[in-house]
């Protein structure tokens, strides 16, 4: 699973509550893309193993995620399959509201949603 990040997540988060969140997803497998066109020193210092830069999307998949803290962002979310989250903002998933396919109030319960979704995927069948 990789995870694209805009950069606009960070205004939202201490630093130690970020980098934590962000480990949660590195340690259960998922791949960090930030997508920016050049290394953001306030991005490295979380110290995220893993994170890395790419100035576009473009390689999002069925099952990816797309994270952002700015409505506009969820329109620019890459292929089609690639789940967007808008996380601290105003989710209105109503006609002419948010194009994000999802909401969070912040970084952790984003992270709880996407482990969830990972360990319980949509359709997964339940034992009878």
């Amino acid at each position: 699973m990789r995870i694209f990040l805009q950069p606009n997540l960070l205004a939202l988060e201490t630093p130690d509550e970020a980098s934590t969140q962000l480990d949660y997803l590195v340690d259960a497998g998922a791949d960090l893309v930030l997508v920016s066109d050049a290394p953001l020193p306030d991005w490295d210092e979380l110290g995220v193993p893993g994170l890395r830069y790419a100035s576009d999307a473009s390689a999002g998949r069925r099952d990816d995620w797309w994270l952002t803290a700015d409505p506009e962002d969820c329109a620019e979310r890459p292929g089609r399959g690639v789940r967007s989250m808008l996380i601290g903002g105003a989710y209105d998933p109503g006609p002419g509201g948010s194009r994000c396919d999802q909401g969070a109030p912040n970084l952790r319960s984003a992270v709880l949603e996407i482990l969830s979704q990972q360990a319980m995927p949509t359709g997964a069948s339940t034992p009878s």
